[in-house]
C-alpha cells in the first residue's frame, strides 16, 4: 500500500489512484509569551506611594473655647445621635434653630464627624475634622485663604459650601438647594454667614 501511495505521489496523481493524502497532525500551539510580573511591580509602586505620601496629623483642639460656645439642646435628639455626639473627639457644631435640626443623622469617627439635617427643600450638611495633611503655605496662598476664622463661600450646581476653622478643627457647612440659586437664601452670602455664626456646640470631647 505504501509503495502504491509513493508511486502516485511521484506521478502527481493521487486522485487518479483513488487515494488521498494522509491527514497531517495539527501543529503544536506556540507557547504563550511570558508576561513580566506586573502584579509585583504594582505592589511595589503602591508601597512606595504610601511611603512618600505625607502622614495626616491630628490637630490639638481648644476644648475650653468649644465649651464656651452657645450650647445646643440635644434632649430631643434620638438616643443614637446623642451617643454619637458624646463619643465624637471633634467639637460637633449644629444649627441653633431647632427647625433646622429635623431629620438629623450624625456620624463620627476618629478625628471627624458629619451631620445631615434640615428640611427636604434645603438640606444641610455640617462636617468637622481635626485631621490635616502637613504642608507649608506660601504667603500668596495665605492671603488668598484669608484669616483662619474667615468664612469662605463657594457655589457649584445648586450646592453652597462655607468653610471655616474653629477650635483647631476645620469645618464645612453645605446647603443643597433644590431650587438652586433661585432660592434667595442660597444666593445670599450674608444669609449663609449668619447660618454659620448660629452654629452651636452640640457635643464632643477627648
Amino acid at each position: 500500500m505504501v509503495r502504491r501511495w509513493m508511486a502516485c505521489v511521484l506521478a502527481g496523481a493521487l486522485g487518479s489512484c483513488g487515494l488521498t493524502e494522509p491527514a497531517q497532525p495539527d501543529p503544536a500551539p506556540e507557547p504563550a509569551p511570558v508576561e513580566p510580573a506586573e502584579a509585583e511591580d504594582d505592589e511595589m509602586a503602591v508601597k512606595q506611594a504610601m511611603q512618600m505620601a505625607p502622614a495626616k496629623r491630628k490637630d490639638a483642639i481648644d476644648w475650653a473655647a468649644a465649651f464656651e460656645r452657645q450650647r445646643i439642646d440635644v434632649s430631643g435628639f434620638s438616643t443614637k445621635n446623642r451617643a454619637t455626639l458624646e463619643r465624637s473627639n471633634v467639637p460637633v457644631l449644629l444649627p441653633s434653630d431647632p427647625d433646622l435640626c429635623t431629620n438629623l443623622t450624625v456620624l463620627a469617627g476618629e478625628g471627624w464627624y458629619t451631620a445631615t439635617l434640615g428640611p427636604t427643600e434645603r438640606q444641610i450638611f455640617v462636617r468637622g475634622t481635626r485631621l490635616a495633611t502637613p504642608r507649608t503655605w506660601t504667603e500668596e496662598e495665605k492671603r488668598a485663604l484669608g484669616a483662619d476664622d474667615a468664612v469662605r463661600i463657594s457655589r457649584l450646581d445648586g450646592l453652597v459650601s462655607a468653610s471655616f476653622s474653629l477650635f483647631g478643627a476645620a469645618y464645612s457647612l453645605e446647603l443643597e438647594c433644590t431650587k438652586g440659586m433661585d432660592d434667595p437664601f442660597c444666593a445670599d452670602d450674608e444669609a449663609v454667614k449668619r447660618l454659620v455664626t448660629s452654629l452651636g456646640f452640640a457635643g464632643g470631647g477627648e
